[in-house]
């Protein structure tokens, strides 16, 4: 699914190359570290239709189901859910995206397949989720209990990045991520979270805070060595 950020392109025809989801690397490397066997797929980029993704689900029978969605593509992001739900009711759903801040309760009241929403930008709650015996316990989420809806308090200003283990970039197809000029491979890494700026057109503030927290360069490098090595990305 699509980066949440504001300047990723959701139509793959753009100049601009498509994002990787570097979100969901982090989420699935945070899991994978907990013994959690995840994939990853990137239908928009991949060129892909519902027929390919109602064969993932035959096939890969997951107990999970993430998806990052985005204003523009809310509608389609959960009709995807819909699909999961249609194929096994006992599929929990997770929606993620920082407008859900903002439009949890109505679109869960709406939606029925939306098992669960995170709407903070920490891969730290996917760990919170494997340990914690409730949900009540794990602050950013908005989850269904008893036939309601039960949104839990925002996350307080954390400094994690440097806590995270490097994104599973090997879950992701990274032959689809290139430049428009060249053709060349390309890879986004993550230098720091947090935005100090208080753009009027923006919700990252109000929903992350405005602080900043940089990425330990010796990491940043360990990654950039990675790229390199491994997946020959110059």
């Amino acid at each position: 699914m699509r980066d949440p950020r504001c300047q990723a392109p959701v139509d793959t025809r753009v100049a601009e190359p498509p994002r990787p989801p570097m979100d969901l690397a982090y989420i699935a490397a945070v899991l994978g570290e907990n013994g959690v066997s995840c994939t990853i797929r990137d239908y928009p980029a991949e060129r892909k239709g519902w027929a390919s993704y109602k064969g993932d689900i035959v096939s890969l029978k997951p107990d999970i189901i993430i998806i990052t969605t985005t204003i523009p593509t809310l509608e389609r992001d959960l009709f995807s859910l819909e699909i999961a739900k249609a194929s096994d009711r006992e599929i929990f759903t997770v929606a993620k995206g920082p407008h859900l801040f903002y439009f949890d309760r109505e679109i869960m009241h709406k939606d029925k397949n939306i098992d669960l929403m995170v709407w903070e930008e920490s891969p730290i709650i996917f760990k919170e989720l494997l340990e914690e015996d409730s949900l009540y316990k794990i602050k950013g989420i908005t989850f269904r209990y008893n036939g309601g809806v039960v949104k839990n308090e925002k996350r307080p200003d954390e400094n994690y990045i440097n806590e995270l283990p490097l994104p599973a970039r090997y879950l992701l197809n990274n032959a689809l991520y290139r430049t428009p000029d060249t053709d060349e491979p390309i890879a986004f890494i993550l230098t720091g979270m947090g935005c100090p700026y208080r753009c009027i057109f923006c919700n990252s503030g109000n929903v992350y805070g405005y602080n900043v927290h940089s990425r330990d360069i010796l990491s940043v490098a360990d990654e950039i060595e990675v790229c390199v090595k491994d997946f020959s990305i110059k």
